[in-house]
């Protein structure tokens, strides 16, 4: 990862996000990577700039149509903006290409419990669990709040 990209992400933990983006927009300008336009929506998406952050996501996923992290973040922005279906569509194929990785998935059964889906969510619940047991942890707290899992 690069030098400027760690700086990016320390901008946004202090809540510096015009800065970050200005960090994140040079590295865009001098390598303009499929990765690169994905950390730069991820940046957008953190500070709710919902359409520079799905305009930098489609501009990676331009590059690399299964690019994983555009995909999540694409999903994410998605869902943020009550876009359930969107989300859920641009989930879905994050966990299709990268089905043992935890957070898309969790994303992808929490869109699905938002959308009525019970069956759904709760299988791909029962996939977090085996994954990741922080993710699974969050998942379960939700489930049992809903009545989904026992206890």
């Amino acid at each position: 990862m690069r030098d400027e990209i760690r700086e990016a992400l320390e901008l946004g933990k202090a809540d510096r996000w015009d800065e970050a983006i200005v960090k994140m927009k040079l590295v865009v300008d001098d390598e303009p990577t499929a990765d690169h336009w994905a950390y730069l929506g991820t940046t957008y998406r953190s500070c709710s700039r919902w359409e520079e952050a799905d305009a930098a996501y489609g501009k990676a996923l331009a590059l690399n149509r299964w690019h994983v992290g555009a995909l999540w973040g694409l999903g994410l922005s998605r869902g943020m903006q009550g876009d359930t279906e969107g989300a859920a569509e641009m989930l879905g194929q994050a966990v299709g290409m990268a089905p043992r990785f935890a957070a898309p998935r969790f994303q992808l059964a929490l869109t699905l419990l938002e959308q009525g889906d019970e069956a759904g969510a709760l299988a791909h619940a029962a996939v977090v669990r085996e994954l990741d047991e922080r993710y699974a942890s969050k998942l379960d707290v939700i489930l049992r709040e809903r009545g989904l899992l026992p206890g």
